[in-house]
């Protein structure tokens, strides 16, 4: 096709693999021109993101031989109000929450303006503010939780990719939904399984920014109680003692929901003095090289895990503990691609076991491991490339 390319995401606030994803796929995507839209005009390139136009803007000027990429990231079940906070300044975050519940009317209305858009999931269903006959691509998707989503949610992001003229999604929950309601999905690796093969050049310049070795720590702003932080300093502070390795605390996403750099202060006061060092960067490329060079990296983050992965990193996601718990986004893609016998995912109790297993890996099987994930990647991708050239297709 000859017209623009437009990826698509939510490239519009901080997040570590929302930042990475289209610097990625645009490096496979080649020399071509392309935009990056979300939801919201934002500029992002001093924390090594992009310049976001808003898809609202881009929608009066659409062509029909454009192409709208949907790129990655839970798109398929983040809701309108999610959407809009998580674009909100991280600072005024309660204020905001507290203002969203007194309101009725003017609640809906809020969001709609911040969003530009009247849909339930403005991430994944994007006609309007684009055309209904408007070219849009979905590769490797997530919705691991849309059997559970709202049904007007649900009936609005199916009709959305009934019309796609590609889809592919990234984890076998989220296909056996699509699957349940009549859409077939191929499996494509998340494009940040490239990162090692595409962004070498990036990684080795941001390491000299970044402490190498050690363990790399994330975790969300859920593992932020007093007794959870307690129950993950336990075997932390065992496993430091054990390996000798120092534990390097980094927050993967700035946005509103996301991380809490005081957390990680209060997670450091329950460590031995001089243990940890708190990283405090927001830039991409020095995240990725701090996951990169670590000897171990336990994160709630999904795209920690990735970028360990692509890197053949032990890894290990954190979950926290609660009372009624269903498998997260990150245990539904780990599960859906990682190497047989590596642990997915522990709470607190079992991180000193599961963290042991991670490292009992054999460097030669996890180097492999990510070759051959990076291979099917790219493949992905190249599958992607013959569906932006090909004839418009329209049920």
């Amino acid at each position: 096709m000859a017209g623009r390319i437009v990826l698509f995401g939510a490239f519009d606030r901080h997040n570590l693999g929302d930042l990475l994803l289209p610097h990625v796929l645009a490096r496979c995507l080649g020399d071509r021109p392309l935009h990056f839209a979300g939801l919201a005009a934002r500029d992002l390139r001093r924390v090594g993101g992009h310049r976001v136009e808003a898809l609202a803007d881009l929608a009066p000027g659409w062509q029909p031989e454009d192409g709208l990429l949907c790129v990655g990231g839970e798109l398929l079940t983040c809701t309108a109000e999610q959407a809009a906070v998580m674009l909100q300044p991280p600072e005024g975050l309660q204020a905001t929450l507290a203002w969203l519940a007194a309101q009725g009317r003017e609640r809906r209305a809020w969001v709609r303006r911040v969003v530009g858009s009247a849909s339930p999931a403005p991430y994944a269903v994007v006609a309007p503010p684009l055309p209904h006959t408007a070219r849009v691509h979905f590769h490797a998707v997530g919705g691991h939780d849309l059997a559970r989503a709202p049904a007007a949610l649900r009936r609005a992001v199916l009709a959305q990719l009934a019309r796609a003229q590609s889809l592919s999604v990234r984890d076998t929950a989220t296909q056996q939904a699509l699957r349940s309601a009549g859409l077939d999905a191929p499996l494509v690796p998340d494009a940040a399984l490239l990162v090692a093969e595409c962004c070498a050049a990036d990684l080795r310049a941001a390491a000299g920014t970044v402490p190498q070795g050690g363990i790399a720590l994330q975790l969300s702003a859920e593992f932020g109680d007093d007794a959870t932080l307690d129950a993950v300093a336990a075997p932390l502070g065992r496993l430091v003692a054990r390996t000798g390795w120092p534990v390097h605390l980094f927050c993967a996403g700035r946005a509103p929901w996301h991380d809490d750099p005081q957390l990680l202060q209060r997670l450091a006061q329950r460590l031995p003095a001089g243990a940890s060092r708190q990283v405090d960067t927001a830039d991409v490329w020095a995240l990725c090289a701090l996951i990169a060079g670590s000897a171990l990296v336990l994160a709630s983050s999904l795209h920690a895990r990735l970028v360990a992965m692509a890197c053949g990193r032990p890894r290990l996601n954190l979950v926290a503990p609660t009372a009624a718990r269903r498998p997260t986004k990150a245990e539904a893609v780990a599960g859906t691609w990682e190497l047989p016998g590596l642990p997915l995912a522990a709470v607190p109790a079992d991180l000193d076991a599961a963290a042991r297993l991670a490292l009992q890996a054999d460097p030669a099987r996890l180097d492999a491991h990510a070759r051959a994930l990076a291979g099917q990647a790219r493949a992905g991708v190249g599958a992607l490339v013959v569906a932006l050239r090909a004839p418009p297709r329209f049920p």
